[in-house]
């Protein structure tokens, strides 16, 4: 007599595309430049001049609509303060305190503070990490000294008067997407302007509407 073994039959190989593909896992983006949010591969709508690098992300943890546009807005107040402000703190010898190395992308009125003016130009200026560092934990009104300095004590009133009236306020899908392709118009308007006046930049809006309507009211554009 022959004893022959219960076995299951062999699984099939999976083959090396399908191993890679689970690996990777399914990649979505957005065009930081045009906003078009795409499934797999990148993609843009057919104005866009594909200048900037695509953001790429893994479908799990789930994104909203709302956190992909808020990526793309990061990078392009990154870029835009970068080339509006150069690769360095605006608060460098302004109080006597050495700049840090690291220059970021920083704000006058902090992001935790509400949302309302985390992507206008007026409250974003480049910032090194020491500076950072004073203005969150140890002096938190030495961005204000320089900024009504340099921009004027209407602009630092109206700016903090827009903080007060929209605490709380939240920004829809519709109105990131309309900020999104505010500063990219103004991303690709940047060359225009490499020679312009600050008058001629602040008149265009590379300094935020804040800053833009006090000195409209003060005459200075």
């Amino acid at each position: 007599m022959v004893l022959t073994l219960n076995t299951p039959p062999r699984a099939k190989p999976k083959t090396l595309h399908k191993l890679k593909a689970k690996k990777r896992g399914h990649i979505r983006g957005i065009c930081p430049q045009c906003g078009f949010i795409w499934e797999t591969q990148p993609a843009h709508f057919p104005h866009c001049q594909k200048e900037l690098d695509q953001i790429r992300f893994m479908s799990k943890p789930y994104k909203t609509k709302t956190q992909i546009y808020k990526m793309a807005l990061d990078r392009l107040c990154q870029l835009i303060t970068e080339w509006r402000d150069g690769c360095k703190c605006v608060l460098e010898e302004s109080d006597g305190v050495r700049c840090g190395n690291v220059s970021q992308w920083g704000h006058v009125i902090p992001q935790n503070s509400g949302s309302y003016l985390v992507y206008n130009l007026s409250n974003s200026f480049r910032q090194c990490n020491s500076h950072n560092m004073i203005h969150d934990k140890r002096n938190p009104d030495i961005y204000f000294s320089w900024y009504a300095a340099k921009w004027g004590h209407k602009a630092k009133d109206m700016l903090n008067q827009a903080w007060k009236e929209n605490i709380g306020i939240d920004w829809s899908d519709v109105d990131y997407w309309n900020k999104l392709i505010e500063l990219s118009d103004l991303y690709e308007m940047r060359y225009s302007f490499g020679t312009a006046t600050l008058e001629e930049k602040v008149d265009a809006g590379f300094y935020g509407s804040i800053i833009r309507e006090a000195w409209i009211k003060e005459g200075r554009i």
